[in-house]
């Protein structure tokens, strides 16, 4: 199984038994009740991440909107940092924030193009 890490990460049972080559004997053993159906097994979360670009003129407010690859059954958390080597230069912050996508705001001090890091977690 190939797992593509610019994708929404959530497994299932089916792709855990793939992961395993069908060895169920280890999913039972490594994460007991998983596969008993009177297990109360808490759902794995939803987390989509990923890295955007802001431009524009020094000090002027930047805008980004971004669209999750997989909805989210409720409004996930989202987390947003600058990648820059001079963090006091600037700021981020996110709105907007729901199932669907957020938007991310930039204010920085040059007029460069600055990466942000973001991460959502949900269900």
């Amino acid at each position: 199984m190939s797992v593509d890490w610019g994708k929404a990460m959530r497994p299932t049972v089916h792709d855990l038994v793939e992961a395993t080559n069908g060895n169920t004997d280890y999913i039972e053993d490594t994460l007991p009740g998983l596969l008993d159906e009177k297990a109360d097994v808490t759902a794995l979360p939803h987390i989509e991440h990923g890295i955007t670009t802001t431009s524009g003129a020094a000090n002027a407010d930047r805008t980004v909107a971004v669209t999750f690859d997989t909805p989210f059954n409720d409004v996930p958390s989202v987390c947003a940092t600058l990648r820059t080597t001079a963090p006091a230069n600037g700021s981020v912050s996110v709105s907007g924030v729901s199932a669907t996508g957020f938007s991310i705001q930039v204010k920085y001090s040059t007029a460069s193009d600055i990466p942000v890091h973001w991460i959502a977690v949900g269900e």
